[in-house]
């Protein structure tokens, strides 16, 4: 019997986060009116996880992570990314580069379907640019910050939310509606209560970044006139007091 050998690449890590909050007005996203913000409760941020597999001199599967606090990322935007960094990393293989948003409703919204004020407000296509450029200096920061680490995974449970979406006799299904009625037939599906976790390192065996999912968007502060990347800002301020910035 031959046993066969295993190789391991040499994972290198990179990181950055960048604020993405505007400084002046805009239109928060989220809810059946217009709000425009009147103070920042917390600010909106993007983070960066920039990854790179290697065997001595050569280089693997490389790719970067994007977050984003914004309630979606357009189709586009992270085009526009792409374009504006093609001369700063030539090399690098820009379809590795992926987008997460946690979907909070005290986010900017990088498109305009309210009704804005005709004057003292940031407009949508003036933030794509600001967000862009933010994203895109970010990119480069934690593609060059990446130093030799290593990635563990795990999975957790927490109970962050339900299914809002009741179906009735005729097939239909509706969010904020009545279950009490005679027509009701049940929620349309289950919860997802897992939360799974990929942590990185540095060499030191600190923790520098972690990358967490859960099936829950950030609505917690939905209604307010505020700036808010919601539930997330109280995660990362418990885990930066906890394990270091």
């Amino acid at each position: 019997m031959v046993t066969p050998s295993l190789r391991a690449s040499e994972i290198h890590v990179g990181t950055a986060i960048t604020s993405i909050t505007p400084d002046q007005p805009v239109a928060l996203s989220g809810q059946m009116r217009t709000r425009i913000f009147e103070r920042v409760a917390s600010p909106i941020t993007a983070h960066m996880v920039a990854l790179e597999s290697r065997e001595g001199e050569d280089s693997f599967n490389p790719a970067i992570m994007v977050a984003c606090d914004l309630v979606v990322i357009r189709a586009g935007i992270l085009d526009k990314a792409r374009e504006r960094n093609q001369p700063r990393l030539p090399d690098f293989d820009y379809a590795s580069v992926s987008e997460r948003y946690p979907h909070p409703y005290g986010s900017r919204h990088a498109i305009a379907v309210y009704e804005l004020p005709a004057e003292g407000v940031m407009r949508p296509d003036a933030y794509v640019e600001f967000l862009v450029d933010r994203v895109a200096d970010a990119v480069v920061e934690a593609w060059n910050s990446r130093q030799p680490g290593s990635v563990g995974w795990g999975w957790g449970h927490a109970v962050l939310g339900h299914n809002r979406r009741a179906i009735y006799e005729d097939g239909h299904a509706q969010m904020y509606t009545r279950t009490h009625l005679s027509n009701f037939r049940g929620i349309e599906g289950p919860g997802d209560h897992g939360v799974e976790v990929l942590f990185f390192w540095n060499n030191q065996q600190q923790l520098i970044a972690t990358a967490i999912n859960v099936a829950c968007p950030s609505q917690e502060v939905e209604s307010k006139n505020e700036m808010d990347a919601d539930f997330w800002h109280p995660v990362r301020e418990s885990l930066r007091s906890t394990y270091g910035a």
